[in-house]
This record gives structure tokens, C-alpha cells and sequence, in this order.
């Protein structure tokens, strides 16, 4: 009887001494160790709120290609130590574990915020514009603080172990045989992982969530640094109109006065005039009512600079997570402002958002705007509100000011902030026990009061009869299953905006256009009723007014970031092309307008999809002949930089914005 207690005692003894090698004999595989726990525990909880967690089958799913990931490092980290077991070679592995730790932990801590995976993109991002984009991290810190201060613990105590070991490594075995002996039993471990990942991928996942989650953003991370693709785009050759290339004429003696308001952030199931909130938007509405209202319209980029560049210039924005639209130009672009500026309009840009940020003044500057106002235009910290946005009801009065000294046709053009995130609302404090969604909706009926209280304006001057008034959204916000999803997959209430127009004395009123429009419609529509002939330019939107519009016609879209998911809606289908996975969605919005149901597409069937949407993506961009170095005022009160493909403003009546100029101005001429 004693044999079978002898047996299962010499097996406990073998498994103790397989997990004393594999853990506890060295310290960075036990970093290893608590870097995978960390990324599969943070897919766990996505699949959670999600009610996706299918048991741990559907954990092992998502799961898999992280195994093999970590099992990699570990079977290289072994084999380094068999070429050279040293200290020096202890404190390789370290530093190896550390980064991969880091990664984990910045990683899970985005999946738990958004719902997908951190990018090597977002970072590229953040590294450039560190200083507008810091208060960003600070704010979404702050959102779910009790996470990340766990996170941050664990990475605290991480860092310290690693440090004190890196400082001084335990002692390394020295024996060669012993280490190729734990590579050789780590390399059919992941040969063994290898096997399972091959029978998984053959397998139907489902639902999506798995395929999005079911890959390694450590490995991509590495794939993107390595080969980050802008060799590629910088070839291309993509010319952007100026205005001294088009030929512009005006028919007949009168020029409508024209609003443009572009809402942040608000998406279309927002508004009352969609399925999901009655009640938020009755201004919009009754300007609906009365006008014109384009009810399925799409942006092609959910970024707000890209937004305005497809709202003002008409054609695609550059498809890349930057804004060289904003690289300072000797010429005006041609643009509504400065077409309408060619036949007699005044034009004016508002918002009471930061201008500092993605160089907002010299945007406006080569889209032809005479002014452009900004936060810092009021010189009064009150307006603020989170780290970009400011109260727009305290932009009526300079607008109004501006308006009030001329009696010429204007262009006012005002960008709305309120319901950017954090979604704070003036002179109320946040309530902790509200959620983001509540939160956010509050600002859209603030936004509405706002669009309101700029009608009221014109009608107190008579102005409302003559000016035609447009009100779109530059992009949406998703709050998919508790998790602030934002921008970053492009879902329906991400791309597709409100967009009406109202002109009491020359628009009829009460009709809807059910055909699909784009954002790239909006300037194309506003010539056309205000008059205006150009020529010289193709615009890649159309008259959404003209009765020409198809309705299988294509839209494309992307999530801006580099890498990020793009596709196209035509007619009532919708692709969405994840390229680090290389998959392509497919999404039958007549019977999932929810898109909780999609096909993943067969490879025999991605090609000519792909095809088409990197098409587009390549001909978005641009190569732009500009000096290494140039500088310019803009607006009175800012100091525009630029240097290759990035520029930066600065706020010459602040102090500390100035002596930042200087510096910049000093290093880049150096």
C-alpha cells in the first residue's frame, strides 16, 4: 500500500523541483510570470464587461499568442544564458524582463480603460507631443485610479526587485549543460504552445472580441519599432490645392452670411435625432425641423483636426497619426474660408479649446480664416475645463464682437469643446458616482443650450433670415459595455455624425436625406448654395443637396492612429480592416445596425478589401517641400513654428509660452 504513496510523493518532488527551475531560480523569470498574469488578467476582465467570459477555454483563447510570446523570451533569455552564464548576462535578462514588464503593465492598464490593446502608435504619439498630451494620461489616471494605483504598485515593487538584482545579480550556474538543458525543456513547451495556437486559429472564434484581443501587443509592439512603415509614406506624392490654383466666381449680387458649428464629440445617437436619446438636443432638432437634415452621415477620420480639414477643405485628410495640415504655408489652402474670401466674405474661427494644441492657429492660418480665437484668446483660467476644453458659452461674446464690425457676408466657423472628455461642465464638480455615459450626455445638452444660444444671437440682430446656419458633428464617442471604447475601434456611433442645415430665407425646410453623406460634403454644399463657383479643384465630397447622391456609395474611414482599424460602409455593408491582425470584419448593418455580429472574412476574400482601403489610405498622403525651419505670426498673438513634419504655436502674450518659442526657435536653427 506504501508503493503508490512513494509514487505520487516522487511525482510531487519532480513537479516541485520543475517549478523551482522554471520560477524561483531566477529572479526575472518570476517577472516574466507576473507580466503574463497581468495581460491575460486584463483580457479576463475586458471579456467580463463585455459578457464575453466564456469559462477558461475562452480566457485560454486570447490568452495563447501571449504564452507564446513570453515563452519565447523566456527559451531566448536561457539560451543567452547557455552561450554565457555570467552576471553580466544575469543582468541582460533583467533588463529584458524589465521592458517586457513595463509594456505589460502600461498594457493591461489600457485594456481596462478602452476595451483594446495598448499600440506602439499611441505611443509614437504621446512621445511627440508629450507636453499637450501628459494632462490626457493624468485625466484617464484619474478615472480609474484604484486600478492603476494597483498597477503602479506592482510595478513599483517590480522596479525595486529588478533594480536591487540588476545591482547585484544572484549567482549564475555555471554549467553550460544546465541551461541548454532548460532551454531544450522550454523550447517544447512553446513548440507544444506553437501546436495548440495552430488548432486554435483553425477553429471559429467567437464572438469578435476574441479575434481583437486574441494577439500579442507585446510582439506588435516590437514589429511596429522595428519596421514602422514611413519609409513608405514618405514616397508619396499627394499635392494639396492652394488657393492660387483654383479659378473662383460668385452668381448674383446678395451672399448669405454662413455658421459653421462642428460639435466635439457628438456622436449621432447622442442627439434627438436619433434612436438612443430623445430629449438631449431640442435646439438641433428644431433646426432640423425646419431645415434640412442629412440623417446618415460619416466622418473619414474620428480626430478632430482631421474633421476640420475634411469639413473645410472638402477632400481626405492625411490618413496618419499626425497633422501636417497644419505645417505653415506661404499660400492659403483652398478651403471654404478662403474661396469665400476670394468673392467678398470675411472669416473667423473660434473655439474655446487650447490653440497650443496640434497647432490649432496655424490649421486655421493656411485655411484662409482673417481671425482665429482660442482659449488663451480670453486670457482667464475660469474658462478651462479639463485639459483641453473650454466653456463654449464664453465664446458667444467675442464671436459676436467680430460679427458686430462689419456689415459684410461672413464665414463664422466655431468648434464646440464641452463634450470632449473628461466631460466637465462649468461650474459643476465632477460626482464620483456618476458614470462616463451620464456624464457625457449632460455635455451634449449643454452643447445644444450652446448651439441655441448662437441662434438667438443672430435673431436678435436679423440675421437669422440671411445666414445659413450648419451644424455637424466632427466625430462620435463610444461607451460600449462600461469600458470608455472612445475613438480607438470605429464603431457606427464613432463615425456617423449629426449634420443640419438651416436657412430660413432660401432653404425650404422639413426634408430629410436618407441617402448616405459624408463630412467631405459639407464645403462642396455650402459653395453651391451660397453661389459660389470653383474650378481648378476636385473635391472629394459632393452637392449633399443636389438629388445626385448614390446610395451604394463608398465612404472610408479610419481611427487615425497609426496601425489603427480603417475600413468603408457601402450601402449596408461595413469592413473594418484591423491591420496588425490582418482581418478583416464584415458587418451587415439592415440586420446587426449594433454590429455585435460580425463575419470574419475568409482570406480568399480580404484581398480586393484591403486592397481598396490601403488604396486609399496611400493616396491620402503627402510630401511636403517645406524649409527645415520656418516661422510666422499668426492672428496677432501667436508665434507658429515649424520644422519637417511637425509645427508647434505659442501664445505670444504669455510669458511662459514666449520663452518656450525662444527655446525652440534657438534649438531648431541650431
Amino acid at each position: 500500500m506504501a508503493k503508490p504513496t512513494n509514487k505520487l510523493n516522487k511525482g510531487t518532488a519532480r513537479l516541485s523541483k520543475f517549478v523551482q527551475e522554471y520560477v524561483s531560480c531566477r529572479i526575472e523569470t518570476v517577472i516574466l510570470l507576473i507580466s503574463l498574469v497581468c495581460t491575460v488578467a486584463g483580457k479576463a476582465i475586458v471579456l467580463y464587461k463585455q459578457d464575453q467570459l466564456g469559462g477558461m477555454a475562452q480566457i485560454g483563447i486570447v490568452a495563447i499568442s501571449d504564452l507564446l510570446f513570453f515563452g519565447t523570451i523566456l527559451l531566448i533569455i536561457s539560451m543567452l544564458y547557455a552561450l554565457r552564464p555570467s552576471r553580466t548576462m544575469a543582468r541582460g535578462a533583467i533588463a529584458i524582463s524589465l521592458a517586457v514588464c513595463a509594456w505589460s503593465l502600461l498594457n493591461t492598464g489600457w485594456l481596462i480603460r478602452s476595451g483594446v490593446q495598448l499600440h506602439s502608435g499611441l505611443i509614437r504619439v504621446l512621445a511627440r507631443d508629450f507636453k499637450d498630451l501628459w494632462p490626457l494620461v493624468v485625466t484617464h489616471l484619474r478615472a480609474g485610479w484604484g486600478r492603476f494605483i494597483l498597477l503602479g504598485i506592482l510595478g513599483a515593487i517590480c522596479a525595486i526587485i529588478l533594480t536591487k538584482f540588476f545591482v547585484k545579480p544572484s549567482k549564475v550556474v555555471k554549467e553550460r549543460l544546465y541551461h541548454l538543458k532548460f532551454a531544450a525543456r522550454t523550447a517544447l513547451i512553446v513548440a507544444l504552445i506553437v501546436i495548440i495556437q495552430q488548432e486554435v486559429k483553425s477553429q471559429p472564434r467567437s464572438p469578435a472580441i476574441c479575434e481583437i484581443l486574441g494577439f500579442s501587443s507585446h510582439w506588435q509592439a516590437i514589429v511596429s519599432s522595428v519596421n514602422p512603415g514611413d519609409e513608405e509614406k514618405s514616397d508619396s506624392g499627394r499635392e494639396l490645392y492652394s488657393l492660387d490654383e483654383v479659378r473662383v466666381s460668385a452668381e448674383g449680387e446678395q451672399r448669405p452670411n454662413i455658421v459653421v458649428i462642428l460639435l466635439e464629440s457628438v456622436s449621432y445617437e447622442a442627439t434627438s435625432l436619433g434612436d438612443g436619446a430623445a430629449g438631449t438636443t431640442p435646439n438641433l432638432a428644431e433646426l432640423a425641423e425646419a431645415g434640412v437634415n442629412m440623417d446618415c452621415t460619416r466622418v473619414p477620420v474620428s480626430h478632430t483636426t482631421k474633421a476640420l480639414w475634411a469639413t473645410l477643405a472638402g477632400t481626405d485628410p492625411v490618413i496618419r497619426a499626425d497633422y501636417v495640415e497644419a505645417l505653415p504655408v506661404e499660400h492659403s489652402y483652398a478651403s471654404l474660408p478662403s474661396i469665400l474670401g476670394a468673392v467678398g466674405y470675411r472669416s473667423a474661427f473660434f473655439v474655446a479649446a487650447k490653440g497650443t494644441f496640434e497647432c490649432a492657429p496655424s490649421l486655421c492660418s493656411n485655411f484662409g480664416f482673417d481671425w482665429g480665437w482660442y482659449r488663451e484668446n480670453l486670457e482667464d483660467p475660469s474658462v478651462n475645463l479639463g485639459y483641453l476644453s473650454g466653456d463654449d458659452m464664453r465664446l458667444t461674446g467675442p464671436a459676436f464682437e467680430w460679427i458686430d464690425k462689419s456689415e459684410e457676408p461672413f464665414l463664422l466657423t466655431v468648434l464646440t469643446s464641452v463634450a470632449h472628455d473628461p466631460y466637465e461642465l462649468p461650474g459643476e464638480e465632477a460626482n464620483a458616482e456618476e458614470n462616463a455615459y451620464s456624464r457625457y450626455l449632460k455635455t451634449v445638452r449643454y452643447t445644444d443650450d450652446f448651439i441655441g444660444r448662437m441662434r438667438d444671437e443672430l435673431d436678435k440682430r436679423g440675421l437669422a433670415e440671411d445666414t445659413i446656419f450648419c451644424v455637424i458633428g466632427d466625430h462620435g464617442t463610444s461607451f460600449r459595455d462600461e469600458l470608455d471604447n472612445g475613438r480607438w475601434i470605429p464603431h457606427e456611433e464613432v463615425i456617423r455624425v449629426p449634420w443640419v442645415i438651416n436657412w430660413p430665407g432660401g432653404l425650404e425646410g422639413g426634408r430629410k436625406v436618407e441617402t448616405p453623406c459624408s463630412q467631405l460634403d459639407v464645403t462642396p454644399t455650402l459653395l453651391e448654395l451660397a453661389g459660389v463657383k470653383v474650378q481648378g479643384i476636385e473635391f472629394d465630397g459632393f452637392n449633399a443637396l443636389g438629388g445626385q447622391l448614390d446610395p451604394e456609395r463608398r465612404f472610408f474611414f479610419s481611427s487615425w492612429y497609426d496601425q489603427s482599424p480603417l475600413g468603408y460602409v457601402e450601402g449596408d455593408m461595413k469592413y473594418i480592416y484591423w491591420p496588425y491582425l490582418r482581418k478583416v470584419f464584415a458587418y451587415d448593418l439592415s440586420e446587426d445596425p449594433d454590429e455585435l455580429e460580425p463575419t470574419v472574412m475568409e482570406s480568399d476574400e480580404v484581398g480586393d478589401v484591403v486592397a481598396a482601403i490601403t488604396e486609399w489610405e496611400r493616396n491620402s498622403w503627402v510630401d511636403h517641400e517645406l524649409p527645415e525651419y520656418v516661422e510666422k505670426t499668426v492672428y496677432e498673438h501667436w508665434q507658429v513654428i515649424g520644422s519637417g513634419d511637425a509645427a508647434w504655436a505659442y501664445y505670444i502674450s504669455d510669458p511662459r509660452q514666449l520663452k518656450l518659442a525662444l527655446k525652440r526657435q534657438e534649438r531648431l536653427r541650431d
